[in-house]
């Protein structure tokens, strides 16, 4: 029986203001509606420890409570979240996120540590690669808010949605297809919802894609990374991928619809409402 290894991930930026204004945006209702989201529940304007927030980020619903709240450094949440996913299941998962803020010369060191995932775990592999590339998204636009004046959450994470979970493909993985992972590195799909991109294009849960739109994306950064610089061309974009050890190729369409954006709000709407409503119109 393998143990359940507990591990944690680190993003940082550094921002051109003082911790007190960055605490704000960080740990207030007020502050995180700059930036963030425009749903944020909480008793209180200032979040204490012991305080039960509710955040509610497009599909994904953090019940979350706070654990240390030193204005203006440190900042801790125990987070309990449920995603809403496009074939109209929810992931459930729990994890500790701790944000400190540190002053170094003209500018502020935020830096999030989120712990609690489980190496082991297929899900927490994609819900640890796409918690850390969110952060980075999510302090980018809180520097541009706080340096500019400037709200780009929506462009920010608007790119075009190929409608998959995926994940950097493990060594075992390739292995598993007869590859070198020293020769290849792909995004190993964990799941392709019905009726999506990638599922028109041909594509299933288990394939490994190691180009996106003429781009290496050797980890899901990188593929991240190609569907952004997709954004405002209507093009069908080329995929190489690996099946079985064999080197595929197709074509998808990529798509802004909301039921693979995570613009759906869990808590007023599921997706099959969603569709319903769609196929109705």
């Amino acid at each position: 029986m393998r143990a359940n290894h507990r591990t944690a991930s680190l993003s940082t930026m550094h921002i051109e203001a003082a911790p007190e204004l960055i605490w704000e945006g960080l740990a207030t209702a007020r502050g995180m509606k700059t930036y963030l989201t425009d749903e944020v529940h909480a008793p209180n304007e200032h979040i204490s420890a012991g305080d039960e927030i509710r955040i509610v980020i497009g599909d994904m619903i953090n019940d979350a409570v706070c654990l240390a709240s030193d204005r203006p450094r440190l900042f801790r949440l125990k987070d309990r979240f449920r995603s809403l996913l496009a074939d109209d299941s929810y992931v459930e998962y729990e994890l500790v996120t701790t944000f400190r803020l540190e002053e170094e010369e003209h500018m502020t060191r935020v830096t999030v540590e989120v712990d609690g995932y489980d190496e082991n775990s297929e899900l927490h592999q994609w819900v640890r690669e796409c918690g850390e590339f969110g952060w980075k998204q999510s302090l980018f636009n809180l520097k541009l808010v706080l340096e500019l004046g400037l709200d780009l959450r929506y462009d920010v994470f608007g790119y075009p949605r190929f409608g998959v979970c995926n994940y950097t493909a493990t060594p075992a993985q390739l292995r598993a297809q007869g590859l070198d992972p020293d020769r290849v590195q792909g995004n190993y799909l964990m799941e392709v919802f019905p009726e999506s991109p990638a599922a028109r294009a041909g594509l299933r849960p288990g394939d490994i894609v190691a180009s996106f739109g003429g781009r290496d994306v050797p980890t899901y950064a990188e593929f991240i990374r190609s569907l952004g610089l997709c954004a405002g061309t209507n093009e069908p974009v080329g995929v190489m991928y690996y099946r079985g050890g064999r080197r595929l190729h197709t074509e998808a369409e990529l798509s802004y619809d909301k039921l693979l954006t995570g613009l759906v709000d869990p808590t007023e709407e599921s997706v099959r409402q969603v569709a319903d409503g769609k196929r109705s119109s």
